[in-house]
């Protein structure tokens, strides 16, 4: 999720798969953390492995209050992407209540209800794919996207 905070785009929360434990800076907090949320440089997109899509959003802008709360909030959740554990830990989760430990998704999900972008039920329980499907149902979003050049997606045309 692209986050743009006085005039300078920021990526909050991606990380590539399995490489949580690695340190990242964090521009919200000004310093490196682990395995936590992070807000970062727009240019670590240069370096994900895999594709990005972007796609402009239309709606009024967000509640800064909000979001500081939201991310200070969440500045020490643990993230997990370990497929073991989210056999163990989110799925099952999601089906009886609430997940116990928190995936990106997750993570982006809450934050875009906590902005009244869309209603979810379960955000902490959301894939991608929820993510976009909740977002085009939203209506606050253009239909056209941009794939961002990234080295991900020059080699895998």
């Amino acid at each position: 999720m692209v986050v743009v905070i006085r005039g300078k785009p920021y990526i909050y929360e991606t990380t590539n798969a399995n490489t949580y434990t690695l340190p990242k800076f964090c521009m919200y907090q000004q310093k490196i953390v682990l395995n936590t949320p992070s807000l970062q440089d727009i240019s670590c997109l240069q370096s994900y492995r895999g594709h990005v899509y972007h796609y402009k959003y239309l709606g009024k802008p967000f509640n800064m209050k909000k979001l500081n709360k939201y991310i200070n909030m969440n500045v020490n959740n643990p993230i997990s992407i370990n497929f073991n554990s989210l056999i163990t830990n989110v799925v099952p989760g999601c089906i009886y209540g609430t997940p116990s430990m928190t995936t990106c998704s997750g993570l982006v999900s809450s934050c875009l209800v906590d902005q009244n972008i869309f209603k979810c039920d379960k955000p902490l329980c959301s894939t991608p794919g929820d993510i976009y499907k909740n977002c085009k149902n939203s209506k606050l979003y253009d239909d056209d996207y941009t794939l961002i050049k990234n080295n991900f997606s020059i080699i895998h045309k």
